[in-house]
C-alpha cells in the first residue's frame, strides 16, 4: 500500500488547497484521510501511520514551498526527513529549485511538482477578510458562508 499524506491548518482551507489534494488523487493514487482532533505534530502522525498501515516504501507527504522552507525547524525533523518523501508544489513564479539544494544535501528527500500557480494563502485570505474584501473566487462557496455566518477572521 503506498499512502500519501496532506496536512496543514488549511485556515481557511482554500481553492489552491482543494486543487493540490485533488491533483494528488488524480496523478498519486492517493485516496486517504486521515483526521485528528487536538494538537498534533507531523512526525508523529506520519509514525503512527507506519504502525496502522505498514505501507510499502515512504510516505509522499504533499506540502508547499512555503510551509518547505522551514521544514528544519519542526518538531522531530532530523526523523521526519527518514520516513517521508515530499511532494513540494510550488507556490512562486519563476521558481529557482537550486535553492533548495543544501535540503537534499542534509538528506530530505523531495521533489517539486507542477500545477499551474495559483497565487493564493490562507494568510492573505484572512487579511482580505479582516478588512471586508470578497473572497468568493478563493474559497467554495460553503466555505464562504460558514466564514461569514461564524463571523470568522473580522478582528
Amino acid at each position: 500500500m503506498k499512502l500519501c499524506v496532506f496536512q496543514g491548518t488549511f485556515n481557511p482551507i482554500h481553492n489552491a488547497h482543494l486543487r493540490v489534494a485533488d491533483f494528488v488523487c488524480q496523478n498519486c493514487s492517493s485516496d486517504i484521510e486521515f483526521k485528528r482532533g487536538g494538537k498534533s505534530y507531523t512526525y508523529l502522525t506520519i509514525k503512527e501511520l507506519y504502525d496502522i498501515y505498514k505501507p510499502d516504501g515512504l510516505i509522499n507527504f504533499i506540502i508547499g514551498t512555503d510551509a518547505f522552507e522551514k521544514i528544519e525547524s519542526w518538531y522531530e525533523t532530523e526523523k521526519l526527513k527518514k520516513l517521508v518523501k515530499f511532494l513540494v508544489f510550488i507556490r512562486e513564479d519563476n521558481f529557482d529549485v537550486s535553492r533548495y539544494d543544501y535540503l537534499k544535501q542534509k538528506g530530505y528527500n523531495f521533489e517539486f511538482q507542477k500545477l499551474p500557480y495559483e497565487d493564493i494563502s490562507s494568510t492573505e485570505l484572512r487579511e482580505k477578510i479582516k478588512i471586508g474584501v470578497n473572497i468568493e473566487n478563493f474559497v467554495p462557496q460553503k466555505v464562504k458562508e460558514y466564514i461569514e455566518k461564524h463571523g470568522l477572521y473580522k478582528s
